[in-house]
């Protein structure tokens, strides 16, 4: 029985492996695909997430030179940026992609681009912890 809902069963994959798994898949998504997967994406889209809320904020008090009123609305700042500029951050993100597909498939820590962990390779870990 699961953990998190003792009326259903647990699920196969939710073995207890991973942190925090106490069973909770009231949907049945876990049996659907790959774990290690479909936590790489989640992650993924949590860091999407967090930048594109940072970005609706920070447009609202920071401007480019020469642009400063254009469009005080998010919303409306949206369809005055050229095709262009869309394209070109649609190409970036599939480049990342592309970059790290095979990645994110075959490795067991799909969700780790490599940013920088290499400054975290030469310290110890009390000096990590208090910088």
């Amino acid at each position: 029985m699961s953990k998190s809902l003792p009326f259903l069963e647990k699920p196969e994959k939710l073995d207890g492996s991973m942190i925090g798994d106490v069973g909770f898949d009231p949907m049945g998504l876990s049996n659907q695909g790959d774990l290690t997967y479909m936590r790489a994406a989640e992650i993924k889209h949590g860091r999407v997430a967090m930048l594109a809320t940072v970005g609706f904020f920070v447009a609202n008090f920071m401007h480019i030179p020469g642009m400063a009123g254009k469009a005080g609305n998010p919303f409306d700042a949206l369809s005055e940026v050229p095709l262009a500029a869309h394209l070109q951050v649609l190409f970036l993100i599939g480049t990342i992609e592309f970059i790290h597909l095979n990645k994110t498939f075959t490795s067991d820590e799909p969700w780790d681009l490599g940013w920088g962990s290499d400054r975290l390779n030469s310290m110890t870990k009390e000096k990590v912890r208090d910088p």
